[in-house]
């Protein structure tokens, strides 16, 4: 690595906060990914029906698979057990 000269760590004040990261991403993607393939389904098709045909199917698919699976949120949080000295 000496190449690298002169480089030094990110320091903690300009560091990426993975968790505020994370949560960007998760809340954003959907307003992101949503136009961008009823978009990219409309300009292969030349019209909104197959578009919005396949976000409706999305839609169900993930109100099936919720009514199969159950609800994630409302699972019992599992602690990790405590080794006992």
């Amino acid at each position: 690595m000496d190449s690298f000269t002169g480089t030094r760590p990110v320091s903690e004040r300009h560091a990426l906060d993975i968790d505020a990261l994370e949560r960007f991403l998760v809340t954003n993607l959907g307003g992101f990914a949503g136009p961008s393939l009823i978009g990219l389904i409309k300009e292969a098709t030349h019209g909104f029906t197959v578009p919005l045909l396949t976000v409706a199917g999305i839609l169900l698919f993930g109100s099936v698979a919720m009514l199969l699976l159950g609800d994630p949120s409302r699972a019992p949080s599992r602690k990790p057990a405590i080794a006992a000295a």
